[in-house]
């Protein structure tokens, strides 16, 4: 009878052993996404970075265009204006590229976090709530309440949100229920 106790309690360890690996090897697989994730958002970065860098110098070169018309003309005319207009555009591609640029370096944090913390814990939940209000704020109020994945999307940010709010009372927190 001890024999069987001490067999059952083996496969008893043997099946948590298994279950252990296979947790680990899903958390192996995670990390290595996220990590090609973040390989490929770094060389995206790299990429806009080269644009920014032409971008500049662009700007640069109509300054001193600009500069240079300006002292020949003493005012600027039609050529300074277009110059002007030029400088304004170059300068709000600069700003667009640094504002995609950020959103997407905050999109792969996003997903490192998420692929890397405990299912379950309030960082992770903090992280697929912040990346699907990210989803949500790109969506008209139309798209969000016409669209099945839409209402879905809302619903499953209320799920989240709610559960952090739950998570953060349990320590006494209560920041979110404002």
């Amino acid at each position: 009878k001890q024999y069987e106790l001490m067999q059952s309690k083996v496969k008893g360890i043997d099946k948590s052993i298994a279950s252990y690996v296979k947790a680990q090897k899903a958390a192996a697989k995670a990390t290595a996404q996220a990590a090609k994730a973040a390989s490929a958002a770094a060389k995206a970065n790299k990429a806009q970075d080269s644009s920014i860098a032409s971008l500049k110098k662009s700007l640069k070169t109509a300054s001193v265009e600009f500069e240079r018309l300006e002292r020949i003309q003493g005012k600027t005319g039609a050529a300074g204006e277009k110059l002007i207009k030029k400088m304004a555009k170059l300068k709000a591609e600069i700003d667009l590229t640094n504002k995609e640029r950020k959103k997407a370096a905050d999109l792969a944090k996003l997903n490192i976090t998420i692929a890397n913390e405990e299912v379950g814990s309030y960082n992770r939940l903090s992280a697929r709530y912040s990346k699907l209000k990210l989803e949500l704020n790109a969506l008209s109020a139309q798209e969000r309440k016409s669209t099945q994945s839409g209402r879905d999307m809302e619903n499953q940010s209320r799920a989240i949100y709610e559960e952090m709010k739950r998570l953060q009372e349990a320590t006494g927190k209560t920041a979110l229920n404002v």
